[in-house]
């Protein structure tokens, strides 16, 4: 077991390094959301990171200071003087520089380039030596892994969210029409993807990060120049209601004027602001996502018949 082999005493370098053996790591990338309902990212607060010394193609680079080992290690972030750290093993691994020549016994028989030497520190946290292995491929985590905050952007775009699934009365199929001044009812159907919760999950070996979405409020802009915000996903309108008021969700004034002044249909929008919340890899955070539909409908004058 690679834990269990010693070498040579590295404490000076740990001490040089400045390694600190208590604490949490300080992550300066954060999720973040447009407000247009595009797919999030990561915005990293502070520019640049780690590089692999001596490799000239097998370290990926640091991409933010988040991947520089602060407090405990964790999965693929790197120390300078010791090389990314794999959990797997408990191991720091950086690639030997210069690598061997041809003919070391490292290589067992093997060309150079085929597979790669790697130097690992092993044991944390009692590090204790340093120890050169021929590998076929880099260990895992070597060149970095995602960052909880990025796995989080990940997790956060595969959650099968939406706008309301909208329905509305009056009817908005074609044909069907309501009346200038009488309420319209707003809703949706209740389903994972249109009120929640809904959760999704981003991973990549040893690290893994969920993220649980669940709306808050809806939005709907009328597209009359009004809009009406409901903290519920509305009531469906049933035929026996005639002409009230929804009790959940509803635009009790009625429209103005009929949608032909519009261009013949007034567009409805549904905007669903969600609150997203999000753990993994010792790190957790909160936000906002919105999703839009939208859909259109008639609006004709009442007819007043006199004799």
């Amino acid at each position: 077991m690679l834990k269990r082999i010693a070498s040579r005493v590295i404490a000076a370098v740990m001490l040089a390094g400045g390694l600190t053996l208590v604490g949490s790591p300080a992550y300066a990338d954060y999720v973040y959301c447009p407000p247009d309902g595009g797919d999030c990212y990561v915005v990293v607060e502070t520019p640049g990171g780690p590089g692999s010394p001596g490799d000239p193609g097998g370290g990926s680079g640091g991409g933010g200071s988040s991947k520089t080992c602060e407090g405990e290690p964790w999965p693929g972030c790197y120390k300078p003087g010791l090389g990314w750290y794999n959990p797997e093993d408990e191991c720091f691994w950086e690639l030997a520089d210069p690598q061997p020549p041809a003919g070391d016994p490292i290589w067992q028989g093997r060309a150079p380039g085929d597979g790669r030497v790697y130097v690992a520190a092993c044991g944390w946290p009692g590090l204790t030596g340093f120890t050169q292995f021929w590998r076929a491929t880099p260990p895992p985590g070597f060149g970095g892994l995602p960052t909880p905050a990025e796995l989080a952007a990940q997790a956060v775009n595969q959650l099968p969210i939406r706008g309301p699934n909208i329905s509305i009365a009056p009817n908005d199929s074609p044909g069907s029409a309501g009346l200038v001044g009488l309420p319209v009812w707003m809703w949706t159907p209740v389903t994972p993807a249109t009120w929640g919760p809904a959760s999704a999950t981003a991973s990549v070996p040893g690290l893994s990060v969920t993220a649980t979405a669940r709306a808050e409020k809806i939005t709907w802009d009328m597209g009359d120049g009004n809009s009406v915000t409901c903290h519920n996903p509305g009531t469906p309108y049933k035929a026996s209601f005639g002409r009230a008021e929804s009790p959940t969700c509803g635009y009790d004034q009625g429209y103005r004027l009929p949608s032909s002044t519009r261009g013949g249909r007034y567009t409805v929008t549904g905007t669903t602001t969600w609150q997203v919340t999000w753990a993994g890899g010792g790190q957790s955070g909160d936000l906002t996502v919105t999703r839009t539909s939208s859909t259109t409908i008639a609006i004709e004058e009442l007819q007043v018949v006199t004799r």
